[in-house]
C-alpha cells in the first residue's frame, strides 16, 4: 500500500491509501478506555475529511486486553461510523490472547450481523476483502444508474443496494412471482434456481434472456458487474 501519514499518537498512527481511498489504522502497544476513545474519534474526523469509508484496523501490534472500551465502540462509535458513510471495517488481530478477546467482546457487544465487519488473521487477507469490496460496490453504482435511468421501482432499487439483493430476487419478489414458477419456467430446480439468486450468483446468457423476458425488464438490469456467465 502506498500510505500517507495523517495524523499519530503514542497509541495509535492512522494513515490514508489515497488510489483506493481507505484509512490505515495501525495500533501501537497496551490501549486504554481513554485511548481507545481518542483513537477512534480520530479515525471518525479524518474518515469523512478524506472521505476514505474503506478501514484497514491493524491490531498487529497491540498488547493485552481493553475490552473495557468494548460497549463504547460497539453502541456507540460505530453505529457513527456507519452513519457518517463507512462501508467496510477490515480488522486484523493482534497475535496476543488478551487483545483477540477485547475484539471478540466487542463483536459480540453489536448485538446483530454487522456484514461490513470482517475480521483476518493476515493483513493480506484483509487487503484482498475490501479490494472485493470496492469493485462491488463501483458496479452497484453502475446498475443504480443505469436502473434509475430506465425508470426501476424504487423498491427494486432498494432491495438491491439497501438490502444487498441480487437484481434477479428484487425483480422476482418485486412482481410477486414464485420462485418455483420461475425455476420451472427456465427448466431447473428450486435448489438451483436459487443459487442463481444468491448475491454472488449470476445466470447464463439464455437463462438471463428468459429471466429478462418473464419480468418484463432489460437483461442488464438483471446483473450487477459485467454480465452474466457463459
Amino acid at each position: 500500500m502506498n500510505l500517507q501519514l495523517l495524523q499519530e499518537r503514542p497509541s495509535v498512527k492512522i494513515c490514508l491509501e489515497p488510489e483506493r481511498s481507505w484509512l490505515y489504522v495501525d495500533w501501537i502497544g497496551y490501549q486504554t478506555v481513554g485511548s481507545v476513545q481518542e483513537g477512534c474519534n480520530l479515525m471518525l474526523d479524518l474518515m469523512v475529511q478524506h472521505a476514505a469509508f474503506g478501514i484497514i484496523n491493524d491490531n498487529t501490534r497491540v498488547l493485552g486486553i481493553w475490552s473495557g472500551a468494548s460497549v463504547w465502540v460497539a453502541q456507540d462509535w460505530f453505529p457513527r461510523m456507519r452513519a457518517a458513510g463507512m462501508r467496510r471495517f477490515a480488522w486484523v488481530y493482534s497475535p496476543t490472547r488478551f487483545s483477540r478477546i477485547s475484539t471478540d467482546t466487542t463483536l459480540a457487544e453489536l448485538g446483530e450481523a454487522a456484514p461490513y465487519i470482517q475480521v483476518f488473521e493476515q493483513m493480506e487477507q484483509a487487503i484482498e476483502w475490501l479490494g472485493e469490496a470496492d469493485l462491488r460496490s463501483r458496479a452497484l453504482r453502475e446498475w443504480t444508474a443505469r436502473a434509475e435511468t430506465a425508470g426501476a421501482p424504487k423498491a427494486v432499487i432498494a432491495a438491491v443496494i439497501g438490502d444487498n439483493w441480487n437484481p434477479i430476487r428484487a425483480w422476482r419478489e418485486y412482481l410477486g412471482i414464485p420462485q418455483a414458477q420461475v425455476a420451472s419456467r427456465l427448466g431447473l430446480s428450486q435448489v438451483e434456481y436459487a443459487a442463481r439468486e444468491a448475491v454472488s450468483g449470476s445466470p447464463a446468457g439464455t437463462e438471463l434472456n428468459e429471466l429478462a423476458a418473464l419480468f418484463g425488464v432489460l437483461p442488464e438490469l438483471l446483473v450487477v458487474g459485467s454480465g452474466p456467465r457463459g
